[in-house]
């Protein structure tokens, strides 16, 4: 990509000197209208954590699908964490139904001990 980057400050400063005559500045624009940097490549930017590709076809740019290390690390650990959080909630149900069930037998031996004489 820095290839890339290059060449366009190449041809920036080839075309603000006023002439052509110490190449091509339409060899870029040919390339960046066939969506294709140097060697063939499509031409692509980083901007932050999202990366994009140009597409000739539609003539603009599309975020690109695959993920980076940072993102699967991510996907990753909140998958872990989704299931560390099921199984927490589930301890808390059990919790709860035994919290019921001793507060029914205290309830119970209340009763009885008011009907004893």
């Amino acid at each position: 990509m820095s290839s890339l980057w290059e060449t366009v400050k190449k041809h920036a400063r080839r075309m603000s000197a006023g002439g052509s005559s110490h190449g091509r500045p339409e060899l870029f624009l040919d390339a960046a209208r066939s969506g294709e940097g140097q060697h063939g490549q499509p031409i692509r930017i980083q901007l932050g954590e999202s990366q994009l590709v140009y597409e000739p076809e539609q003539q603009q740019w599309r975020k690109e699908s695959e993920r980076t290390g940072g993102q699967r690390d991510l996907a990753e650990r909140n998958r872990m964490l989704e299931g560390e959080n099921q199984v927490l909630h589930f301890k808390v149900n059990v919790l709860l139904d035994m919290l019921a069930a001793a507060k029914l037998d205290v309830v119970q031996l209340q009763q009885l001990e008011q009907l004893r004489p």
